[in-house]
């Protein structure tokens, strides 16, 4: 697993603003694998982030997920899998 953040946050920040999504749409692209986009409004007290996660097999919903936030708007572009990873059996669990 790999995984990057950096973030700069407002410390005159008091709280969390309600999360309004301007368009949030996934698309399987096999029959275990979805990309997911999101596009939303909401202050995390965050002036800017980005964050880079690479995740393989061994973990839920292992893939590949990019965001990045300024101000209040919120950016997220992820390829996942859809299934859970099965630690007893070391094995994906297998879904209908």
């Amino acid at each position: 697993m790999f995984n990057f953040h950096l973030a700069i946050r407002n410390p005159f920040h008091a709280e969390d603003t309600e999360l309004v999504d301007f368009f949030c749409k996934d698309w399987m692209i096999t029959k275990n694998k979805f990309i997911e986009t999101q596009l939303s409004k909401c202050n995390f007290g965050t002036i800017f982030s980005i964050d880079f996660e690479l995740k393989f097999n061994g973990q839920d919903h292992a893939g590949i997920g990019f965001s990045v936030s300024v101000f209040s708007l919120f950016f997220n572009l992820m390829l996942r899998d859809r299934r859970h990873w099965d630690y007893e059996e070391g094995k994906w669990e297998e879904h209908e």
